[in-house]
This record gives C-alpha cells, structure tokens and sequence, in this order.
C-alpha cells in the first residue's frame, strides 16, 4: 500500500446519531464536509445558521471524541455568515472517535480511583465504589474485579452490570449469593471491559447450572455476561473441580442448545438450556473465596444442531418454523474486530443533524 494516499471516500446521511466511517486499512487523517450546511445562504433563515458545522478534520493523535471544526459564528450586517475555526473540545460538542482494537488490548491500564467499598451477599451482588469513578459506566457494560480480599472468587471474571448508580455502585447480574469472607480491602479494584471477546461465537463463564424444573432431561446454565447464544448451537463445558459438576466437562457429543432465556432458581434469564440431564451428577456450586485460584467455569460454542435449529416452535398442523430461521452460520468463528471513525452527531459536529449531507475523505501518510 502507498503512503500519503487517499484510502477511501464516501457520503453519509445524518441520522441524528453517531455515524461510523470503516477504516479497515488504517487511517491518519479524516475530512468531513457537511453539504447541506455548505450551501446555506444568508437569506436561509440566518439565526439557524449560527454554529452550524461545516468542515470537520481530524488527526491520528488527537483526543478522543475531538477534531478542527470550521463553523458559521454570526451573522453580520448586512446578513453575510462569518466562519470562526476551532476544535470540537473547545467549543463542547462532539467530534471525532478512533474505534481500534485491531492492535490493543482489550481491558486498558487500571485507572485511579476505582476502589471497591463493599461486596453484597445477595443474589446479583452490589459491588459499591464510593469513589469518583474514571470511567462512565452504564447497564449493559461488562466489570472485571480485582483483589477482592472478601470474594477473591469473583476476581478476574467477567460480569455483565446493571442497576448502576454513578460514582457509587451496581450490581454483578447473574450472579447467584456469595459469602465474602471479609471486607474486599484496600487493594480491591474494578474496572471496565471496553470490547467484548474479539471472536464470535464467544466463550462465556458459567455462574449456575441447575436441572430444568419443567424437564429432568435437560440443564439451565446461567451465564456471566449477556450470552448471545442461539438454539441449535452446541456447546462443550469446562468445569474444574472446584464447581463440583466435573461430570458435565465429559459429556460426548457436545450438547446442544434448546431454549434460550429461561429463568434459573434466581430468576435470572440470561441462560441457556441444554440436553444434559444433570440430575445424576454433582451439584454445581460457585467456589467460595477460600478456593482461589481456580480456573473459571465456562461454555465453548463448537458447532450447530441444524436439526435442533429447524425444527419447527410449534408442530401444531401447519408447523410454525422460527422466522428468521435460526440456522445463520451462527456456528461461524468471526472475528469482531473494528478499525472505524465515528462521527458525532449534533448540528456543530462531523454527524450532522437528521438529514445532513455529509461527504468524507479518508487518508494515510508517511508520517502519522
């Protein structure tokens, strides 16, 4: 590939939120002109034109969520725009974001202030940090604990959040009760996953597995962070000893997926449900903290059941089949990774407003 050459072009249509620009090739720099803005003109209605964004630049360096920014500052007499040119962070609206994780890794340097207070005993445990946290966290996002003193088995496993309440706590969903054995301690951390495992389909670590009330013949497993499984995958266990389910590591061949969302004993609904009769095996629990270090327990997606994917909801005559069917390559290893620019909306930023016109170029050099 030459460097200091043009890698890409195109045109996108404000959405009124963020739009994303591939830069599978790599980038070092971004021009973005907002067309419609461009051709304002002093007798289009002049004060809605005050701000209004039109051309954008960004550099490979430069601070997250920031690019220059060239926008109509006034409207002068008579009415002809004046054009003022700054960046994004000095005049607060959103800019340009680099989304890479081609080359990084997927958990970043342990921020400061990320201390953990406390550790619930409950069923989905409330971890509270009463810290000002370094990062925005949201429901949904994906915390990995650290040298918790009390709970040393939660550490280094991956839990999917919710019921987060800023700079004090949220809960680790799906997690059945622990006992901590002491206060988590001064040295307790935790900290964000900013990207979810890299290929698709993504192991998962097991917090539960229970025998289905409703049929003996299969299994619930309860999973850490939000599975995104599909019926008809199979699936393989790895569980150590110190889970106590060591049976279900041996089970040939692979089980495979039956239902999805079903609710275990805790009422948690990100599970799977597999044919595995469990009832004759050794009752899974999760270790308690005094068993660290441990291997995690967890679930590798190795295939697809296509019998089990197109067998039909319901075998009432006619047949009802799942629409869409569930047999989309869903056993395919795809590797997930991004290398993208995204614009952020907004009438002074690179994302325009709804129906903005926006067009881009997208380039390299030797130097950056």
């Amino acid at each position: 590939m030459p460097y200091g050459t043009v890698l890409d072009s195109g045109f996108l249509v404000g959405t009124g939120s963020t739009l994303y620009v591939p830069a599978v090739q790599g980038a070092s720099w971004l021009n973005v002109i907002n067309y419609s803005n461009a051709g304002l003109t002093a007798s289009t209605t002049p004060a809605a034109q005050v701000g209004a964004g039109l051309e954008f630049n960004w550099r490979a360096g430069m601070q997250d969520n920031d690019c220059t920014v060239i926008y109509r500052a006034a409207i002068g007499t008579p009415p002809l725009p004046t054009v003022n040119y700054s960046t994004a962070l000095a005049q607060a609206v959103n800019g340009i974001t680099l989304i890479n994780n081609l080359s990084s890794s997927p958990v970043p340097a342990i921020p400061a202030n990320a201390g953990i207070s406390t550790i619930g005993a409950g069923p989905a445990p409330v971890v509270t940090s009463g810290h000002v946290w370094p990062t925005i966290l949201n429901d949904g996002d994906i915390v990995r604990l650290y040298s918790t003193v009390g709970a040393m088995q939660l550490g280094a496993i991956d839990f999917t959040v919710s019921d987060v309440v800023a700079n004090t706590s949220f809960q680790l969903e799906d997690m059945p009760a622990i006992v901590p054995a002491a206060a988590p301690g001064a040295q307790a951390i935790w900290r964000k996953v900013p990207y979810d495992s890299y290929f698709y389909p993504r192991h998962r670590y097991i917090s539960a597995i229970a025998a289905d009330p409703n049929n003996g013949t299969q299994a619930i497993v309860t999973l850490t962070v939000t599975h995104g499984y599909k019926i008809g995958q199979t699936v393989r266990f790895i569980v150590p000893k110190a889970y106590g389910m060591t049976q279900i590591s041996e089970i040939q061949p692979a089980a495979t997926i039956v239902n999805i969302g079903a609710d275990d004993v805790n009422g948690f609904t990100n599970t799977i449900t597999v044919n595995v009769n469990v009832g004759g095996f050794t009752p899974f629990v999760f270790p308690a903290t005094t068993a660290y270090p441990f291997t995690p327990a967890m679930v590798v997606p190795v295939g697809m059941n296509e019998s089990e994917a197109l067998y039909p909801v319901t075998q009432i005559a006619p047949p009802v089949y799942a629409f869409p069917p569930y047999n989309d390559l869903t056993d395919a290893t795809t590797n997930t990774l991004l290398n993208q620019l995204a614009l952020g909306a907004g009438a002074s930023s690179p994302g325009g407003i709804i129906g903005d016109v926006l067009y881009w170029v997208l380039g390299t050099s030797y130097s950056l």
